[in-house]
């Protein structure tokens, strides 16, 4: 995770929401699918790697969903003096 002085980027997935409300399939029938490791998913859904371009263009085939909505980026303000007319 990136950090700026006036902004913090939090990437954030939806990849286990859709396995299991969409495809209602486990982690092991889901990373066969897309031919990676269940560990991978594993650490992909808990957002501690980021998928490679190719893994997440196959996620989005197998679940029928953009990869915007698959995973999205979050910016918090950290800084609120930006917002302050000047």
């Amino acid at each position: 995770m990136k950090k700026y002085k006036e902004f913090e980027n939090i990437a954030k997935n939806n990849v286990s929401y859709f396995r299991k409300e969409y495809l209602q399939c486990t982690q092991e029938e889901l990373a066969n699918k897309i031919n990676i490791a269940r560990d991978t998913l594993s650490d992909i859904e808990n957002e501690k790697i980021n998928p490679s371009l190719d893994v997440a263009f196959r996620m989005s085939e197998v679940m029928g969903k953009s990869v915007l909505e698959i995973f999205e980026n979050v910016y918090i303000v950290r800084d609120r003096s930006l917002f302050k007319k000047k």
